[in-house]
């Protein structure tokens, strides 16, 4: 019977170390360390990410991001950014780590220099002690009180309350003490006398702008595109079918295909998941931020629009029914939250609530996050009505913004308070605007203007989230088909089904 019992603790503890790779090896050998790993699939600088605290080892993490020409290191070792980027942190109380923490300090490449840190304070996945039905809880990232000027950085262990998602097991605690969670980007610029002359984000050497990506295969065009964890996501098109691509935010970025040009993308998105559904699928298909390994979301119905969020992935469908659907990004479901929609194209969704268009009535709704408890008709908040074609529906903070009549002569931006009954209010109306991303960080709208398909006639502009004069970010492009930004550059895609990337500001 002991050597039973001692058998099972050996596989335990090997499927433990199976899990944590190096990590759990490396918590037996010392009384304080920096396990686990995440990398990017290069060494270009982007962050790689990994699911927080993976296995249950109740360790802080920290995962850091890289935005421009830089480096950054860790004391104790565990960091070393680019390619190591995420680290967890086991601690032994009586460590001198546990007491003094870790530091980070950020050095420049030549002809760069350190501008400063940052943190990302919105809630990520984490790992509680509490049963497995009961995961994942959500805790806030971290933001310390620190000299976010100066390169070295000094971040503390410790816990914090995490929140159980609601639709786990009533016998789960509502609340529960989780490790805390650092999400910090250093960012970089380059020296004054490496800036180009030009247009506010004009930095490199071509003259639509750095080059990120090249083309996938000849013939592409470049759709949607997202810039999430230091990493780009994008969609392409050609004459036979579609693809999504991800790279590094970096120029030279080496190109990872996601799905290749095999049947059209009927709906792509990305936002906590990547996700995306071919013409004709009965799945769809979702990758974690980093990663390239897929989960395919059983018995899809025919998608327009996607969307995520730490849970779930949700489906506008086209047809019959109008239906919006939600898997667990798990692959649970789906399971129908509302029926007998209108006609649209889009679905977006924060943390209570749901939005989607009528393009045929020109209105924008809200319904709850919770759905509809028949699955039927719902009882929709107005947003706004009377609109033209309004269309790519976001949410942000307080507000919903929208594009009315894309891509033609009258086109404008706008935006209404999310609860409803708000006046809606025109950011920006000119002939062409096509996408825009919304970038909180910075408090501006970032916006295609494409008023032909001529090479060099189109642009990237910006507003800001309250309103008035617009900015020309870089002119001369061709006909880009979507717009990402990250803390530092905007990011396109253009006819030729290239990515590019300029400074902000």
């Amino acid at each position: 019977m002991h050597d039973l019992e001692m058998n099972r603790r050996e596989r335990r503890a090997i499927s433990n170390w199976r899990r944590l790779g190096v990590a759990a090896a490396l918590t037996l050998a010392g009384p304080a360390v920096i396990a686990g790993s995440g990398c990017t699939s290069d060494d270009n600088g982007a962050s790689g990410t990994q699911p927080p605290d993976p296995g249950g080892t109740f360790g802080s993490d920290i995962t850091v991001r890289i935005v421009g020409g830089g480096h950054v290191s860790s004391n104790p070792i565990g960091i070393d950014c680019p390619t190591r980027c995420f680290s967890t942190l086991l601690f032994d109380p009586a460590s001198a780590a546990a007491k003094t923490g870790v530091a980070l300090t950020a050095s420049p490449t030549p002809g760069w220099t350190f501008a400063g840190w940052s943190f990302d304070g919105a809630p990520v996945a984490g790992r509680a002690r509490e049963p497995e039905e009961c995961q994942p809880y959500t805790r806030p990232a971290t933001v310390p009180k620190a000299d976010t000027s100066n390169p070295t950085l000094t971040l503390t262990p410790g816990v914090g309350p995490g929140t159980a998602p609601t639709t786990k097991a009533p016998a789960c605690s509502a609340t529960s003490s989780l490790p805390l969670a650092y999400q910090v980007t250093a960012t970089f610029t380059k020296a004054p006398d490496e800036i180009d002359a030009g247009d506010a984000g004009d930095d490199s050497g071509t003259p639509e702008g750095d080059l990120v990506a090249d083309r996938a295969q000849v013939g592409a065009t470049g759709r949607k595109i997202f810039a999430r964890s230091g990493r780009l996501y994008w969609q392409w098109d050609t004459s036979f079918g579609s693809g999504i691509s991800t790279a590094s935010s970096l120029p030279g970025s080496l190109r990872t295909d996601l799905a290749t040009a095999v049947s059209f993308v009927s709906a792509f998105d990305v936002d906590q998941a990547v996700a995306y559904q071919v013409s004709g699928a009965t799945t769809v298909t979702t990758y974690s931020i980093g990663s390239t390994i897929p989960t395919s979301l059983p018995t899809a119905p025919p998608c327009v629009a996607l969307a995520t969020d730490l849970s779930y992935a949700y489906c506008r469908q086209s047809g019959a029914t109008n239906q919006i659907v939600r898997w667990t990004l798990g692959g649970t479901g789906p399971v129908v939250l509302a029926s007998k929609l209108p006609t649209g194209s889009d679905v977006s969704v924060d943390a209570t609530s749901i939005y989607y268009s009528d393009s045929s009535l020109g209105s924008v709704y809200s319904i709850p996050l919770a759905g509809v408890p028949d699955g039927g008709t719902p009882s929709p908040t107005l947003i706004a009505d009377l609109r033209t074609s309004p269309g790519n529906v976001q949410v942000y903070s307080s507000y919903v913004a929208w594009i009315d009549a894309a891509g033609t002569s009258t086109s404008a931006l706008l935006q209404a308070p999310r609860t409803g009954g708000g006046t809606v209010f025109t950011l920006a109306a000119m002939n062409g605007i096509r996408d825009f991303v919304i970038d909180t960080t910075s408090s501006y709208v970032y916006f295609t203007v494409v008023p032909s398909a001529a090479p060099g006639a189109s642009s990237i502009v910006r507003v800001p989230l309250t309103g008035g004069a617009t900015t020309v970010v870089k002119s001369g492009l061709y006909a880009p088909g979507g717009v990402a930004v990250d803390s530092s550059y905007v990011y396109w895609t253009n006819l030729d089904g290239k990515v590019f990337r300029a400074l902000k500001f």
